[in-house]
C-alpha cells in the first residue's frame, strides 16, 4: 500500500493502548477517461492534550482480511494537530482501509472527484464504525440507485465486519416498487469487503432511477452504493438509511444516562435578559464532592439582537465554573457578531494564570433561530467538545483540549455555578448584554467514574 503523510504524523514503534478500536473505510480509488479521476483522502485529527497512535492497514476486496489486519506502520498525531492520508491504494485496487486508532482520534474521509483539467469535487466516503454498523439479521436500504444510458452506473458493496464469512441478499427495487431481477445470495469473506461494479446492468437493469437496494447478512455488516456520473466525473456514496422509528425530536424524552449519573434540569424558557435583570444564575446542587470523568452540557438559545455599535464584541451563550477563583471555569462560550461571526470557548480548569484552553471558530447566529448547544468536557479523555445544531443540522463544531488535572474533573460539595448573559457592568470589558435573547430547556449531565 502507497501511503502519503501530510502534516503532523510521525512514525512510532510503541504499542497502541487497551482503548484503541477499529475504524474501516472503503476505498474505491480508479481512474476515468482521460485524466478524470477518483482518489480517497483521509484527515486524521488528535484534539487529546497527548500525543495520540493509529495504525493503517489496507485489505484488498475480495479476500478474508484476518491475517492481514493490524500488520500496518503505526504512527501518531500530535496533540491538536491534524493531518492527512493519501495515495492509500492503487486506483482500480479496490479494498478497505483499517484505522486501529486510540479512542480521541477522529477520522474523516472524503473522495477528491477530478473530471479532466477542471477542479476537484468532493464527496463524502463513509468511516465505518460501531455506531453506524448494521446488527446480523437487519435489513439495509441504499436509496438513490440508477442506471442510465447517458452512462450513469452504481456500484454495490457489503463489508463484513466480523470474523467469520458471511451470507447475504441483495435485492434492488425500481422507483415503482418492482423488483430488478431476483433476490441474489452471495459470501463475503471475513473482515472484507465484496464489491460488485455496475451492480444494476449485472441484474439486467439498463435504465433505472431512484432505485432502492435491501441488503441483509447474518454477519455485522455495511453496505454502500457508489454512483457513478460520467458528466460530473463524481462518484456518489450511497450509505444506510434512516427510517421513521428515530425517537429524536424537540420533545422526545433525552437518552437515559449511565446508572450512576447525576443529572440537572431546567425546562422551558429560563431566562430572557432585560434592562435590570440581565442575567440567570444559578448554583447547581451535587451530593456529595464528586469526581468526573464526563460533563455534559445541553441548552436552546434564541438570539435577539447584537448590541448595536458593538456587534463583533463577547455575547454571552454560558459559563460554568467552580467558584470564582482563578482555574475553576468548565465552560465559557460566548458568540461574537457580523462581521466577525465566530462562536469561541475558554476553559482554565486546573491551570495557572496565564495559561487557557481556547478555541474560536467561523459561526454566524441568525436573530429569531432557535439553535441547540450540546457541550462536552471529558476529562477522561482530556478533550473538550461544542456543537450547535439548527433544524437538526450541525452548524458549527469545535474541539479543544481539556485541562482537568489527573484527567479527573473534580466538583466540590458545594456544588458549581452557571451563569446566562452578561452583567451590564460587562459592557465596560466589552462584555454586552444579550437583551431580547432566550435561554431554554437546561440539562446537565455529570458522570463519576
Amino acid at each position: 500500500m502507497r501511503r502519503t503523510l501530510l502534516g503532523c504524523l510521525t512514525l512510532l514503534a510503541t504499542a497502541l493502548p487497551a482503548a484503541a478500536g477499529n475504524l474501516y473505510i472503503p476505498l474505491l480509488d480508479r481512474d476515468g477517461v482521460g485524466s478524470s479521476h477518483q482518489r480517497t483522502e483521509v484527515w486524521i485529527a488528535s484534539p487529546a492534550s497527548q500525543p495520540r497512535n493509529f495504525k493503517p492497514t489496507f485489505l484488498p476486496a475480495g479476500a478474508s482480511g484476518t491475517g492481514l489486519s493490524g500488520t500496518g506502520t503505526q504512527a501518531t498525531v500530535l496533540s491538536g494537530r491534524t493531518g492527512k492520508l493519501i495515495g492509500l491504494t492503487t486506483p482500480g485496487h479496490f479494498g478497505l482501509l483499517e484505522i486501529a486508532a486510540d479512542a480521541e482520534i477522529q477520522v474523516e474521509a472524503r473522495l477528491n472527484n477530478t473530471l479532466g483539467s477542471g477542479p476537484a469535487a468532493y464527496t463524502p466516503v463513509p468511516v465505518i464504525s460501531s455506531a453506524n454498523v448494521v446488527k446480523a439479521g437487519a435489513t439495509a436500504h441504499l436509496l438513490g440507485l440508477g442506471r442510465t444510458s447517458g452512462g450513469v452506473y452504481t456500484d454495490i458493496g457489503v463489508v463484513n465486519l466480523e470474523a467469520q464469512a458471511a451470507t447475504c441478499s441483495v435485492a434492488v427495487f425500481r422507483a415503482d416498487g418492482s423488483q430488478i431481477a431476483g433476490t441474489a445470495t452471495i459470501t463475503v469473506e471475513a473482515l472484507s469487503m465484496r464489491h460488485f461494479g455496475d451492480a444494476l446492468g449485472l441484474l439486467g437493469e439498463t435504465d433505472a432511477l431512484d432505485a432502492r437496494a435491501l441488503v441483509t447478512c447474518d454477519k455485522t455488516f455495511y453496505p454502500y452504493g457508489a454512483v457513478f456520473n460520467p458528466l460530473a466525473g463524481s462518484l456518489l456514496f450511497a450509505t444506510p438509511t434512516g427510517s421513521g422509528a428515530s425517537t429524536l425530536g424537540p420533545g422526545a424524552p433525552p437518552p437515559p444516562p449511565p446508572g450512576n449519573s447525576i443529572v440537572f434540569t431546567l425546562a422551558g424558557n429560563f431566562h430572557t435578559p432585560a434592562v435590570g435583570h440581565e442575567i440567570k444564575q444559578l448554583v447547581v446542587q451535587v451530593p456529595q464532592a464528586l469526581a468526573l470523568r464526563q460533563m455534559s452540557v445541553d441548552w436552546d438559545v434564541t438570539p435577539g439582537p447584537f448590541t448595536a455599535g458593538h456587534e463583533t464584541e463577547n455575547h454571552s451563550l454560558i459559563w460554568v465554573y467552580r467558584g470564582k477563583n482563578r482555574s475553576n471555569t468548565i465552560a465559557n462560550l460566548n458568540t461574537f457578531g457580523p462581521p466577525r461571526s465566530t462562536l469561541k470557548n475558554t476553559s482554565n480548569v486546573d491551570i495557572a494564570p496565564p495559561t487557557v484552553s481556547a478555541q474560536e471558530t467561523a459561526m454566524a447566529f441568525q436573530q429569531g433561530t432557535l439553535y441547540h448547544i450540546h457541550y462536552v468536557y471529558d476529562a477522561e479523555h482530556a478533550t473538550i467538545t461544542t456543537t450547535v445544531t439548527t433544524g437538526g443540522v450541525t452548524a458549527a463544531t469545535m474541539s479543544q483540549n481539556a485541562t482537568a488535572k489527573n484527567n479527573t474533573l473534580t466538583i466540590p460539595a458545594a456544588g458549581f455555578n452557571v451563569q446566562f448573559g452578561n452583567t451590564a457592568a460587562q459592557a465596560a470589558s466589552g462584555e454586552w448584554p444579550t437583551y431580547g435573547w432566550q435561554y431554554a430547556n437546561l440539562r446537565i449531565e455529570m458522570v463519576p467514574f
